[in-house]
């Protein structure tokens, strides 16, 4: 059996204002979103972090005020429905698990994002975090600047959505170890760089580019099994360089240009790209 992850302890020193000290309850059954709402917005307020101790808090809704710091330690955000809107221009996660039940997945009214939704010039970090059960996205980050390492995402329609449509938009996205995603493990629009990440058994291990964009993504050093396609690039638009990439059991190409949602051209690891302006594919394995 697959071994479950769980988001990585901290030490006390890391540690801020107790949620608890505001009347949230871990481990009952009854929702804790009213009371972790009001504990974040004073917490945030305060300029402190948040720190969540361990246990599971069952919610439906949050929105995540401007500047808040959630620190985790063995904590779990158990979604009954819903997931966490960033309203604010800056928040930053860390060591926390989100999880969708079973039967009724992490999921924002009204749409299928999952988890985590920012938008609109938010200043977005998450770092050692745990993603399961997602009916959407994972995280999904659009207008906005994005720094992602060292997470884990299993079991989602999708891993990680970014696009950087401005000109102070982007995003690194480094170190995730994303497996199960039915769409892609993490999809790049705009300004980005896609490092040293973990991808097996996904439709597409990275989908990069905008058709419309201009903006330029790097994708070098991901290790990638066992999806549809390894890498697919968008046939004009962002300027995409993949470089040093490892690719394994891709069913429908190692890297393959994309055209109106569909595949076209040759396999470019074992092709020159040169018939696309917008590509350069250099130094991958597929295997």
């Amino acid at each position: 059996a697959r071994p479950q992850a769980q988001a990585t302890p901290v030490s006390p020193a890391m540690m801020g204002r107790s949620v608890l000290d505001f009347g949230v309850e871990a481990n009952t059954e009854t929702d804790q979103s009213p009371a972790l709402q009001h504990a974040l917005n004073e917490i945030a307020a305060s300029g402190h972090p948040a720190f969540l101790p361990p246990g599971i808090y069952v919610l439906n809704r949050l929105q995540i005020p401007n500047g808040a710091h959630l620190i985790g330690s063995g904590a779990k955000l158990l979604f009954r429905q819903g997931g966490c809107e960033v309203a604010g221009a800056a928040a930053h996660f860390s060591h926390l698990a989100f999880e969708g039940r079973r039967k009724s997945p992490l999921k924002l009214a009204g749409g299928s994002f999952a988890a985590l939704l920012a938008a609109d010039r938010t200043n977005l970090t998450l770092e050692h975090c745990f993603f399961q059960h997602a009916s959407g996205w994972a995280v999904f980050a659009e207008n906005s600047v994005l720094t992602m390492n060292s997470c884990l995402i299993q079991n989602a329609t999708g891993g990680v959505f970014m696009n950087a449509r401005g000109p102070a938009d982007g995003g690194i996205i480094s170190g995730l170890r994303v497996t199960q995603c039915a769409n892609a493990g993490i999809e790049a629009k705009g300004r980005a760089i896609v490092t040293g990440n973990m991808i097996d058994g996904c439709g597409h291990g990275l989908k990069l580019g905008d058709p419309k964009g201009t903006s330029h993504i790097l994708a070098s050093q991901n290790s990638i099994s066992n999806c549809r396609v390894g890498i697919a690039c968008e046939a004009e638009g962002d300027y995409i360089f993949a470089t040093l990439n490892m690719i394994q059991g891709a069913k429908d190409g190692a890297i393959r240009a994309i055209a109106d949602g569909k595949l076209v051209g040759p396999d470019l690891s074992q092709r020159s790209a040169e018939s696309y302006r917008n590509l350069a594919i250099a130094g991958n394995v597929a295997l």
